[in-house]
């Protein structure tokens, strides 16, 4: 194809399906641990990033009060203490652009 070998066009056809693709980052803990969940915003000020989040089960997004339990730290990072059931979801953060995180709980029997 175009003088290009097979094996070099399956190759590009990953790489762009890949970029076409948006990113999210799976989280998983155990139920009273603590996450950090990341931001890679490029904005001045943490003043100007919101974090959201849904439940699997609810399709509305909610924005994440900074209180108790959440908080960002310095560089715009989500801190999650004491995680329980009703955090797992996903989450987000928005300013300039968008960092998506799967939050999963992981029990043991």
């Amino acid at each position: 194809m175009f003088g290009i070998p097979p094996r070099s066009v399956g190759l590009l056809l990953v790489v762009f399906t890949h970029t076409a693709l948006t990113e999210y980052l799976l989280t998983m803990s155990g139920v009273g641990h603590n996450v950090i969940l990341s931001c890679r915003s490029s904005v001045g000020s943490c003043s100007d990033v919101t974090w959201g989040h849904n439940t699997p089960s609810d399709s509305v997004a909610n924005v994440v009060v900074m209180a108790g339990r959440f908080y960002m730290d310095s560089y715009c990072d989500l801190h999650i203490d004491n995680i329980t059931q009703a955090d797992v979801g996903r989450y987000w953060c928005s300013g300039n652009s968008y960092d998506f995180h799967s939050l999963s709980i992981i029990t043991g029997k």
